[in-house]
């Protein structure tokens, strides 16, 4: 609209205004008011390609704004050579014409259209009189006024003119090999070579190809050894099946159906193609790219050979142009197996490859046979098809990541004051917040709702994933014992709250939450569910991370399992005996500890409490059963019905004197051994240390007596964990104890506020190896 303002005016004043007498020295207030107006329009141009991040994409639109700009910011500056850039701004009455081209190559136009052919005509037309006649008036005057400007202008005034004639020419022999050379539609132009050469991909088969003969052509073959299993030929299959995206990374995901209802005219394309429904079994798949755009496919699969038919139906596209496959066979000379790939052709095809198709053959013997090959070269029983977002609907996943992704991510990554990586947390949080808005939206759909669902995000870290989910309408809070920089930006949407959690007080600040949220919340894990069971009506969804138990680090039990594996056994477990109908899953998202469990209350759970003390009083890390629970019934009439909870069995709530003494004894154990050590205080001041010796801690603890033992007996961890308690005085490696050389180490934290006293200061028989400023904790004594 700008550019139709400018164009009939630049034209008027040329030719109506006396513009033409000295283009130098011309200028009157519309000419200047129109100069002013070019040059505004040039930067918000420039201005909104940067911004929108399309430098790469724009760089010979940004290339000629720049060769023009200053010339426009000049010429508002100075008031000279008004003439010339109204000249200039002539060359734009050829872009409108461009534009209407551009909107045409959006719509498919037929080039045998006529608004096609009269735009081309007028295209060109325009071309020759408004583009390269002023560019030829405004090329002359590099040497006609080359007095009459300041050097420096002219130097840059010649760069710009000839960088836009090279532009021009170069865009003219554009528009005559596209507009005049060649025939056919306007094909829309993909700003990624990839996603150029699926949508060329993406044909529709020939309506009257099912009433053609089709013949089989191999377009590539890998060698997989003689000793190469069909079973794993049946895996392969498989993960291609379910996991496109592993070799076509435009795919980012798939709904999958089992013994689907086939089409009769895809039905009839499997029989010439030699597929029966006797022979193998028939499945079908609704494959989602990263736009958006839908794609179906049905396959045929036997023992050694799959073969997959694109449909053609009006509302859906092909994922490839012709029906394909791949089979395993083996070679009669040399008994190795042979993985193939083919496609079908119609009898028409044979011979006339064209360059879409060439590509397309590419894929197949480049990525697709190569990924089938490395991964049937694994030994038997090693491939493991693992079934990602397995839980949701795909297409309405993909929809609500797309939708999030546009909304808030370059924002987000922009203005990320965390030390986490910004795009690693942020896409992150936005597949997870697309998981659970998937997962509300279709219990919704199933219970008849519109109410959006309520939540509480314990353990929520840096807040993001509850500003997501409160932004897309859901009310819910965060809460985590420490606030992070970032919760400011997002205070006007989220409530997020800082507060320790009292792991067996009340519960009435949780409110009551559709949903309890543990997003790689470490100590808080096993603890969700039994809150959960305590609010009754409340379901959960947990991603577990680092290993604990109820009450402190998670010890594997289950033989034959990896440490984590074993502990999501044990959440599991945790859930199903509370009597949540546990799903397991695996997200889409960059991390290693990516499986979570959704845990839904089918109906209220009966016999809380006891369930809940039958999972506390479990011993930590061991399977839990219902016997256990039986029995706590039955012997629930001798408990003490006092209400008082059983005293905390950790180390830190023994006597202060205890451990103190406890300490001081062991210490006195370690100094019996010299070993002095020179340490230099200063310039002036040498310290002579005795680091003492070091015991094993089954020595140490016959430093205590029957009655002492007991004691730590009864705490959890027990002597050992009271060591490590007191880490400013003790040292433990290999299962052996010394006291800590604090001169060697490193002090990170230097302008921490000192509260807690030094041990060494007060108690060592040399005092501590630091001096007061440089020790970390509280000197009562200073040198």
């Amino acid at each position: 609209m700008i550019q139709l303002l400018l164009q009939p005016v630049c034209v008027w004043f040329y030719w109506n205004d006396g513009l033409g007498e000295d283009l130098m020295l011309f200028s009157n207030w519309p000419t200047y008011c129109v100069c002013c107006f070019a040059t505004a329009y040039f930067i918000y141009d420039v201005s909104d390609i940067v911004w929108h991040g399309k430098i790469r994409e724009k760089a010979e639109v940004l290339l000629h704004h720049f060769a023009i700009l200053f010339a426009t910011m000049y010429v508002v500056t100075a008031v000279h050579a008004v003439g010339y850039c109204i000249v200039a701004m002539m060359v734009e009455v050829n872009t409108a014409f461009l534009h209407a081209r551009k909107l045409m190559q959006m719509g498919g136009f037929s080039r045998e259209q006529l608004c096609v052919r009269i735009n081309i005509a007028c295209n060109l037309a325009t071309f020759c009189t408004f583009r390269f006649f002023p560019l030829t008036m405004l090329t002359l005057a590099i040497f006609t006024e080359k007095n009459r400007l300041p050097s420096w202008f002219w130097i840059y005034y010649s760069t710009s003119i000839a960088v836009l004639n090279v532009i021009n020419v170069i865009l003219f022999y554009r528009l005559i090999r596209t507009d005049v050379l060649s025939v056919g539609r306007y094909k829309q132009k993909s700003s990624n070579k990839k996603d150029e050469l699926w949508w060329k991909t993406h044909r529709k088969m020939d309506s009257g190809c099912d009433r053609m003969e089709l013949s089989r052509r191999i377009v590539g073959q890998e060698v997989v050894g003689a000793d190469s299993e069909l079973e794993n030929f049946v895996t392969v299959v498989q993960i291609w099946w379910k996991k496109p995206h592993l070799v076509h990374r435009r795919i980012k995901g798939v709904d999958t159906v089992e013994n689907p209802s086939i089409p009769e005219r895809t039905m009839a394309t499997f029989t010439r193609c030699g597929a029966t429904a006797d022979g193998g079994t028939f499945r079908k798949r609704k494959l989602i790219d990263r736009t958006g755009g839908c794609f179906v496919e049905y396959m045929w699969e036997s023992d050694d050979r799959f073969i997959c038919v694109p449909t053609s139906d009006d509302s859906e596209h092909c994922f490839y142009s012709r029906p394909y496959g791949v089979e395993m066979n083996t070679d009669k000379n040399d008994g190795v197996k042979v993985l193939q790939a083919f496609v079908f052709e119609t009898s028409e095809s044979e011979g006339a490859v064209d360059d879409d198709d060439q590509k397309l053959l590419e894929i197949f013997s480049c990525k697709l046979l190569k990924a089938m090959h490395r991964w049937i070269s694994h030994k038997k029983g090693s491939l493991k098809l693992s079934n990602t977002l397995s839980l949701v609907n795909q297409e309405r996943f993909w929809a609500h990541y797309r939708k999030l992704k546009a909304n808030y991510a370059r924002s987000l990554i922009n203005d990320w004051t965390e030390r986490s990586p910004a795009e690693k947390t942020v896409f992150e949080d936005i597949s997870i917040a697309a998981y659970l808005l998937t997962i509300w939206e279709e219990e919704r759909i199933e219970k008849g709702t519109t109410k959006m669902q309520s939540f509480v995000d314990l353990g929520c870290g840096n807040g993001l994933l509850v500003y997501l989910l409160n932004s897309e309408g859901h009310s819910g809070f965060g809460v985590d014992q420490r606030k992070r920089n970032i919760w400011d930006k997002f205070s006007s949407v989220s409530q997020l709250k800082e507060m320790r959690i009292d792991f067996t007080g009340n519960l009435d600040w949780l409110g009551k939450p559709n949903w309890i949220i543990s997003n790689h919340a470490d100590q808080l894990t096993p603890w969700i569910p039994i809150w959960a069971t305590k609010l009754n009506d409340c379901n959960t969804f947990i991603i577990p991370c680092c290993p604990y138990d109820l009450f402190g680090k998670y010890q594997r039990q289950h033989n034959g399992q990896s440490h984590y594996r074993s502990y999501l056994l044990y959440i599991q477990e945790i859930m199903n005996s509370l009597d949540f109908s546990v799903n397991q899953d695996l997200l889409r998202i960059p991390s290693t500890k990516r499986i979570c469990f959704v845990g839904r209350r089918e109906k209220p759970c009966e016999n809380v409490e006891l369930k809940v003390e039958a999972v506390l009083s479990q011993p930590c890390g061991r399977p839990l059963h219902v016997s256990s629970i039986e029995k706590l019934a039955d012997n629930s009439d001798k408990k003490s019905n006092t209400g008082e909870n059983d005293p905390s069995r950790n180390c830190n709530n023994l006597p202060r004197s205890f451990t103190d003494e406890l300490v001081y004894r062991i210490a006195a154990y370690l100094l019996q051994t010299k070993r002095l050590k020179r340490i230099r205080l200063d310039k002036q001041r040498v310290l002579t240390w005795n680091l003492g010796g070091e015991a094993k801690i089954s020595d140490c603890l016959l430093l205590l007596d029957a009655e002492e033992k007991l004691m730590m007996k009864n705490m959890f961890g027990g002597f050992k964990t009271l060591l490590k308690n007191n880490h400013q005085t003790f040292q433990i490696q290999a299962g052996k104890v010394r006291l800590r050389d604090w001169s060697t180490v490193e002090i990170k934290h230097k302008e921490m506020k000192k509260t807690k006293p030094c041990w060494f200061d007060s108690t060592h028989p040399n005092g501590c190896p630091l001096t007061s400023d440089k020790c970390p904790f509280l000197h009562t004594y200073i040198f």
